[in-house]
């Protein structure tokens, strides 16, 4: 599930990446809306909506999916964007970068927009992490999404984290049969893209 979903953003970053007449703040309404329609066709696709945006060099953002004041939010992208940090680093690949705390929790995904041999810009998504809770607390199976540390992203039941938001110790790495709490648990871990999906049933 995780991975399909960061596949098929992937696609639209990498066919966005080599747009580059999308960098423009002056991007007409109607070019703006067939945009958004393409991430939109790929949130159906996945069941997984992602915030989107296209920033110029200088963080200025020229296309979004998030309702706020065009200087508040590059404020933010500014100080809180480490993803942009790490496009910087390695600007020919997606980079990804999981935000797991505080209470805006996201998976960021982004490529450098190219023109020609030189970066014009950053197309960036976003996904909350609620898009990745869809089991009831009450499900049998409790699915955890972590970064490589242990961080909870997303959790269908908190049973199995600790007070300030990482996966307890004596689950985490835990895969087969395991007693936690007086209960019996099955768990199993899948890597997805350097961070830890857990299942347990």
């Amino acid at each position: 599930m995780v991975e399909n979903t960061l596949n098929a953003y992937e696609g639209l970053l990498q066919e966005l990446s080599g747009q580059p007449d999308i960098v423009d703040p002056k991007t007409s309404t109607t070019r703006r809306q067939k945009l958004v329609r393409k991430l939109y066709t790929v949130s159906v696709e996945t069941g997984y909506e992602a915030e989107f945006y296209i920033l110029d060099c200088d963080y200025n953002v020229c296309v979004t999916t998030r309702e706020e004041t065009e200087e508040n939010l590059k404020d933010q992208i500014g100080k809180r964007w480490k993803i942009l940090g790490l496009l910087n680093e390695n600007p020919g690949q997606t980079a990804l970068y999981v935000q797991t705390l505080g209470s805006d929790k996201k998976i960021y995904l982004g490529r450098v927009v190219w023109d020609g041999h030189k970066p014009a810009g950053y197309v960036v998504t976003a996904l909350p992490a609620r898009e990745f809770t869809p089991l009831p607390s009450d499900s049998i199976q409790k699915n955890l999404i972590t970064d490589d540390t242990g961080w909870v992203y997303a959790a269908g039941s908190y049973n199995f984290v600790d007070e300030v938001g990482r996966l307890e110790q004596k689950v985490k790495d835990r895969e087969g049969y395991f007693t936690f709490e007086n209960g019996q648990y099955y768990g199993t871990i899948a890597d997805v893209r350097g961070g830890a999906c857990g299942f347990i049933h």
